[in-house]
């Protein structure tokens, strides 16, 4: 970056200004390093925290007017499942396992929900959808 002055300064002065002005970039970069380097720890810390808070999540999701009923946590594992026992029929088994299907889609749907809720204050409000996330 040059710098012009308004007025005509003889040659010395006008070398002591471009000095300055390269001393001036060179503080203005190291800021900008240092803000940079705050940032990025920054965002390691928010990045940790929310991943705690992720493991802490639990959502649940059910189908068959809840006859199967999954909990799930944030990291998407299953930590839980509840049958209605009038819907274990030996006769009927292909219906349990859609029942299940449906009820852990339902589940992963809710836990997708709690994320973009936890992670729309560390991303400012980001839109996580145009991402297909």
């Amino acid at each position: 970056m040059r710098m012009t002055p308004a007025f005509p300064l003889p040659f010395k002065e006008m070398n002591v200004l471009k000095n300055l002005s390269n001393a001036a970039q060179t503080i203005i970069i190291t800021d900008a390093d240092t803000l940079r380097e705050a940032f990025k720890q920054w965002q390691k810390e928010e990045a940790e925290k929310l991943q705690k808070e992720l493991a802490d999540i639990r959502a649940e999701g059910s189908s068959g007017g809840r006859m199967v009923t999954i909990t799930l946590n944030g990291k998407f594992e299953m930590i839980g499942i509840k049958l209605d026992p009038i819907c274990v029929d030996n006769r009927d088994v292909q219906m349990l396992e859609d029942l299940i299907v449906s009820a852990h889609k339902n589940a992963v749907d809710n836990v997708q929900e709690q994320i973009k809720a936890k992670s729309s204050s560390l991303l400012g409000g980001l839109d996580l959808g145009q991402f297909g996330l």
